[in-house]
């Protein structure tokens, strides 16, 4: 039989099971899969209407205190999760992880990932051609510690700053979709302002063994980011950190900074008209995949400043141009890379 809560709303056991998920991610739109369907109910449902544009309807529409609810297939969710995601929001995927017990009608349920702009790894919700990086910030007494992260290909790299303008200007030149802070309040709303289309929310220091990570390689307070990052996507995504590589270490001053004047003015990604066509970037870019796409693009927005690191990518480049059968075998791989990325997202679309 069920029961009521407070308010009058008639609470069966699955309405208990979603209710107990959905307090421990008040912050996300919980998306619980029941079936062949992702439902939502209350505030989500009525939130996510609306950005979705899909039917609001009513569970027991016929009682007293019926409760909101709306529903995604589950076989083509992800264009959803995108256009919440679009709307600033964290997405919680809930789903059926075991068969009922005997003699009980319930199924277990739990969170398996939830899904926020720098988490994304599918190419229907990533543009090709563009990083999509997530930054973690402390704050220390003799500076900042800054790491980042594309979660998708999972490299890492982190460096420090001495002073809050060098932060910022750091973050700014990066442009990550979702920022984690460990400081101030006054340094949170510093980044929310220069960074208005990014998700920045405070972080909790990462505590206890489990959040321990190879992080030796950094200096200190970057160290500590990264840890904090790495305890953020623990928390988050589960078991989905497994191809995250060891953080490397990084000098702003390694890089030529391009503010974003200067490159409409070269026309680096886009041309005076604003398309793709034209630019530096559809002249050079013949990657066969997206990550190769988006590394491409990365080295033309900032290049390299350190002579030793030029040398290296030109030693990288001549191996390439005198070594054609090498060129073509590794091209050959890469292709098939690509063919598997729009297969996997075939797969799970």
């Amino acid at each position: 039989m069920a029961a009521s809560d407070p308010t009058g709303v008639k609470v069966t056991p699955v309405m208990r099971q979603y209710l107990d998920i959905k307090a421990e991610h008040e912050d996300a739109v919980l998306l619980f899969r029941m079936g062949d369907f992702y439902e939502m109910f209350f505030e989500d449902a009525e939130r996510a209407a609306e950005i979705l544009d899909i039917a609001l309807t009513s569970r027991n529409r016929n009682d007293p205190h019926p409760i909101p609810m709306c529903g995604v297939p589950f076989h083509s969710v992800r264009p959803y999760v995108a256009r919440l995601l679009d709307a600033g929001l964290r997405v919680a995927l809930c789903e059926q992880v075991e068969l009922p017990e005997p003699g009980q009608k319930l199924a277990r349920r739990a969170v398996t990932r939830v899904v926020t702009p720098g988490t994304v790894v599918d190419d229907e919700s990533l543009a090709p051609e563009r990083s999509n990086t997530m930054a973690s910030v402390v704050e220390t007494g003799g500076g900042y510690g800054l790491v980042l992260l594309e979660f998708s290909t999972g490299e890492a790299r982190g460096c420090e700053l001495t002073t809050v303008e060098a932060l910022v200007d750091e973050v700014v030149a990066v442009g990550p979709s979702e920022l984690v802070v460990d400081g101030s309040e006054a340094l949170l709303a510093r980044l929310r302002t220069s960074l208005p289309d990014c998700m920045a929310d405070p972080c909790a220091p990462a505590t206890g063994d489990g959040d321990a990570v190879d992080c030796a390689s950094l200096p200190y307070a970057a160290g500590r980011a990264y840890a904090n990052l790495f305890a953020y996507l623990r928390r988050t995504q589960g078991d989905g950190t497994a191809h995250l590589r060891p953080p490397e270490p990084y000098s702003p001053d390694g890089r030529l900074r391009i503010d974003a004047a200067t490159r409409r003015n070269l026309e680096l990604l886009t041309s005076t008209s604003g398309e793709a066509r034209g630019s530096l970037v559809s002249v050079l870019d013949r990657a066969v995949t997206a990550m190769g796409r988006r590394l491409v693009r990365r080295w033309i927005v900032e290049p390299l400043a350190d002579v030793a690191a030029i040398r290296a990518r030109l030693d990288a480049v001549e191996t390439l141009v005198d070594d054609a059968p090498l060129r073509d075998e590794l091209r050959e791989a890469l292709k098939r890379v690509g063919d598997l990325e729009r297969t996997v997202g075939r797969v799970g679309s």
